[in-house]
Parts: structure tokens; C-alpha cells; sequence
């Protein structure tokens, strides 16, 4: 009867918004980013990761970097992503995602170049 809780448990949530950011504003994000990756120590990940506007390199380099090094954790995650270069991050991934039970994408991709959506590979049916 003790209050004991399980960290089997424990699942961390992380959000990311990203519109029309500054330098500032992606410093920050990186910083909370690296903090809520550290302190969730191996626990599941669920992501909601929402990005809107025009994407500095730096974001893609390291808040999506440090969440893509995390993959094996997630759990769940809803992303609208605009860089063609992050969708393709995912193409081949599926099997670093072992627990991974949703995955929501949408990707905004210019219509001017001719930009599709690749197959991301994560057609699979999961145990009821």
C-alpha cells in the first residue's frame, strides 16, 4: 500500500515550437531541449514538434539532431515539419524505433519545386 510509483511508469512529454524563430528563441529551445533529454534519463518520449516558417540551420542541426539521437525513446509523435531535409531524416528510420506506437506527420513541402513526400517506412500493424 506504500505510495510507491513505478518509473516504468513515467513517460516524458517534450514540445517544440518553432515559428519564425529568433537566434535567441533557438538558443533557448536547444537549451530546454537538451535539459528535458537529459533529465528524462531512458524514459518514453512522446513529441509534439510543430514547425512553421522559415527554419535556421540551427535548428536543424541541433534541436532536431539532439530529438532524432533520441529516436530509440519514442513513443508517440505528432510533427509538422516543413524542411524536406527532416522528412527524409525519418525515410529508413523505423526500425531505431523500437517502441514507437504513433506517428502523425505533416509535411509541408513546396509545390513550386516539385517536392513529394517520401514512403517513411512506417507501415506496420501493431499487437492489440
Amino acid at each position: 500500500m506504500g505510495g510507491r510509483t513505478s518509473l516504468q511508469a513515467l513517460e516524458i512529454d517534450i514540445l517544440v515550437f518553432i515559428h519564425f524563430p529568433s537566434a535567441g528563441y533557438i538558443t533557448e529551445m536547444n537549451r530546454r531541449t537538451t535539459i528535458y533529454l537529459e533529465r528524462s534519463s531512458q524514459q518514453p518520449l512522446t513529441l509534439v514538434v510543430h514547425v512553421w516558417g522559415p527554419i535556421v540551420k540551427s535548428f536543424y542541426t541541433t534541436i532536431w539532431g539532439m530529438l532524432l539521437s533520441h529516436s530509440d525513446r519514442w513513443k508517440r509523435a505528432d510533427l509538422d515539419i516543413t524542411m524536406e531535409s527532416m522528412i527524409n531524416d525519418l525515410v529508413g528510420r523505423r526500425e531505431r524505433m523500437p517502441i514507437l506506437e504513433s506517428l502523425a506527420v505533416i509535411a509541408h513541402t513546396n509545390p513550386q519545386v516539385g517536392s513529394t513526400v517520401p514512403d517513411l517506412g512506417f507501415r506496420h500493424t501493431l499487437p492489440n
